[in-house]
């Protein structure tokens, strides 16, 4: 048996905290049943990873993780975050993370997508989340207070006012403003750790190697992938055993990659659901790349056929685009995918 390589850790920031450079994001994981990740999670362990992040809204994601760390909690630092806006409601979203984590703790806590101005002074006002947050860390609740954003300029704004020590953006080949912005230098001023989220453009980037080490930049510390498997454990781990930018050849097989995507392409957030026609959006969208991109549509009529809802249910609301950071069209992408999954072959 081959000897796992050592992950090396980094500086989250002024919460010194030190988190290995490849951390564990916790939004796949919900698609596995839980006999299955408790081994995939515990396996990310064994492979030295010791930062794991969840949210409130990941379903089961938190209750995963706590069955996988019982007997082991010293050996990871948990992060987990709430939507909630206002001190009561955070707190109580908390509470419940901490039970279902299964922990008395956690060493990280993160308001969660605060990616429009006004969500800002919200959680800034007085009652507002920060408050509720802060309170929390004082009691002993959590570790640090952090925010996550999918905007630059108001993570930027986050940042400059001094109230959280880390910082959770998407950074990958596509979505690259968090460097051109010049956010990353920013909160290298304010000590603030930075965490990456999306590395692989939520799974829509399948080179992995390159994927990470583009997305492992020199100013981030950590980056979290979601993980389903022990191959993809291995994998992630194998890809950043030597934490470096990708070679030439490696970028340039990246950049095409993501070329090809386009801009109209779901990152798997979820954050479109619920649907109040109980469509499975991102799984919608995964069934529709399948039969594009992966060139394999009988396999994704058959991923298709077992979703409890159509695409075709869509009446339109538009709820979903509301709540999208991305801004893709997801009405004329479901009636896309409602066209091209659910005729019939042949005709």
């Amino acid at each position: 048996m081959s000897a796992i390589p050592e992950i090396q850790r980094r500086r989250l920031g002024k919460s010194g905290l030190v988190p290995t450079v490849l951390g564990f994001g916790g939004i796949s994981i919900q698609s596995v049943p839980t006999g299955e990740a408790v081994p995939v999670i515990r396996g990310a362990l064994d492979a030295g990873i010791n930062f794991f992040d969840s949210a409130r809204v990941y379903t089961d994601s938190e209750a995963k993780m706590g069955a996988a760390f019982r007997g082991r909690r010293t050996e990871c630092l948990i992060a987990t975050k709430s939507l909630a806006r206002k001190a009561p409601d955070i707190r109580r979203d908390l509470e419940t993370s901490l039970a279902e984590l299964g922990t008395d703790h956690v060493e990280l806590f993160q308001l969660h997508n605060i990616s429009r101005a006004e969500e800002l002074e919200e959680v800034l006002a007085a009652g507002g989340a920060l408050e509720g947050a802060l309170r929390a860390r004082d009691e002993g609740l959590c570790g640090h207070v952090g925010v996550t954003s999918h905007n630059v300029n108001v993570a930027a704004a986050a940042v400059r006012t001094g109230c959280f020590e880390t910082l959770q953006i998407p950074y990958n080949i596509i979505e690259d403003a968090a460097a051109t912005s010049g956010l990353f230098r920013i909160a290298e001023g304010m000590d603030v750790g930075v965490i990456i989220m999306k590395p692989l453009a939520g799974g829509a980037l399948d080179l992995a190697r390159p994927a990470l080490r583009f997305a492992l930049h020199p100013l981030a510390t950590t980056v979290i992938p979601g993980m389903v498997s022990q191959a993809q454990v291995a994998e992630n781990v194998s890809a950043l055993a030597d934490p470096g930018p990708p070679a030439a050849r490696e970028l340039q097989a990246l950049r095409q990659s993501a070329a090809s995507l386009g801009e109209r392409f779901c990152r798997r957030c979820q954050y479109c659901l619920p649907c109040p026609q109980d469509i499975n959006i991102p799984q919608v969208f995964i069934c529709a790349t399948t039969a594009t991109w992966r060139g394999e549509p009988e396999r994704a009529r058959s991923m298709y056929e077992r979703l409890m809802t159509p695409a075709s249910d869509c009446t339109g609301c538009g709820e979903c685009e509301e709540r999208c950071p991305y801004l893709i069209p997801i009405r004329e992408m479901l009636a896309e995918a409602a066209e091209l999954l659910e005729k019939q072959p042949g005709r």
